[in-house]
């Protein structure tokens, strides 16, 4: 459970500090004030990123050289924890005053769920939207997806800078393909694996709100299908002289597809406005439901202001599922007339202030 959380320079926020000694808080204010910059802040201290952004430079406050967050997460066993982040012109990971060098050992720390108005963009969006969840998801339950990944991305843009030179280099790119290769295998490994556990807590959402009205399934397209790290450093090989042609790599799961089928239609295609929504809460509702089973420790969830249009049975299945975190926070225009919410707390935000 997060005791307090203190945002410096972060957004439209000087300098915010706010405890929480309730497993529901609620932020109010008029749109524009910061209340989704709050919890932001909190996603962004348990996943080192964003869900709004994939700049990071786009969440100090401007006119500053960077940012800073730090939050007090309370153990099972009574021991608070001190999580600092500090990002200007190095990044800089602290847990109670001890560095740490990798972001796979911080993101242990807090399993952050968040549900935006925009989720329906992980049916709608491009398909780097889609991986994006499903990589957060991975990274939050196997943090050494999240070294691979990593490290593929550092070599993928290492080759691609390679393979621009006007003076090819061919040792220097091949020595590159084997780190690509050898992650490559892991990354889509996981993907599938994960993917298949999507496909049946989505489902079973679904069977909750509709029976057997919906069938769903999601599938990954990639270019290339191989069965070892060697075949995929073989294929490297084999299309060294198109990618230097073009000038980037050409395959390779940064460049991965991921379909959502909804009764053997894409539903991005084919899916009514209400249908990629439904998809796109239960996705987050399905990722409650695998941490909880795995019983992974803080599991906290993010509420942006998106209960208003949901029926009262897609509500309470919702609240069901949201209610297995320790900690939920929610923003709203204004505090919502239902019995849930009459013990929580409540902080009214007022142009990136806490007003009384």
């Amino acid at each position: 459970m997060i005791k307090k959380i203190l945002l410096k320079n972060f957004r439209n926020y000087s300098e915010l500090d706010i405890s929480f000694d309730n497993p529901v808080t609620i932020f109010t204010g008029k749109n524009g004030q910061g209340k989704t910059n709050i919890i932001e802040g909190i996603f962004f201290a348990g996943m080192l990123r964003s869900f709004r952004t994939s700049q990071v430079r786009d969440l100090k406050k401007i006119g500053t050289g960077g940012f800073y967050i730090g939050a007090d997460v309370n153990e099972n066993d009574g021991w608070v924890k001190h999580l600092e982040i500090e990002y200007s012109y190095i990044k800089r990971l602290k847990i109670d005053g001890s560095i740490v060098s990798k972001s796979s050992d911080f993101i242990k720390q807090i399993k952050a769920v968040v549900f935006t108005p925009d989720d329906i963009n992980i049916v709608l969006g491009n398909s780097g939207i889609r991986r994006r969840f499903l990589d957060i998801l991975i990274s939050m339950q196997m943090p050494e997806y999240l070294i691979s990944l990593s490290d593929y991305m550092k070599a993928l843009s290492c080759r691609n800078n390679l393979l621009k030179y006007s003076k090819i280099d061919i040792p220097s790119i091949q020595a590159y393909e084997k780190i690509l290769a050898d992650n490559i295998f892991s990354i889509v490994q996981h993907r599938n694996n994960f993917i298949s556990l999507l496909n049946i807590k989505t489902s079973e959402l679904l069977s909750e709100f509709y029976g057997d009205k919906f069938s769903f399934e999601m599938k990954c397209r990639s270019q290339v299908q191989a069965s070892s790290s060697e075949e995929y450093f073989d294929h490297f090989q084999n299309e060294r002289i198109k990618d230097i042609q073009r000038g980037f790599t050409g395959f390779g799961p940064h460049l991965d597809e991921i379909d959502l089928i909804l009764n053997s239609k894409n539903l991005r295609n084919f899916g009514s406005t209400g249908q990629c929504r439904l998809i796109s809460m239960c996705l987050n509702m399905a990722k409650i439901n695998m941490l909880y089973e795995n019983k992974f420790k803080n599991i906290i969830v993010l509420v942006d202001d998106v209960t208003g249009e949901l029926d009262a049975h897609t509500k309470e299945t919702f609240m069901k599922v949201i209610n297995k975190a320790e900690q939920i926070f929610f923003t709203f225009t204004e505090i919502p007339d239902e019995n849930y919410f009459k013990n929580a707390l409540n902080y009214k935000i007022e142009n990136g202030k806490v007003v009384v």
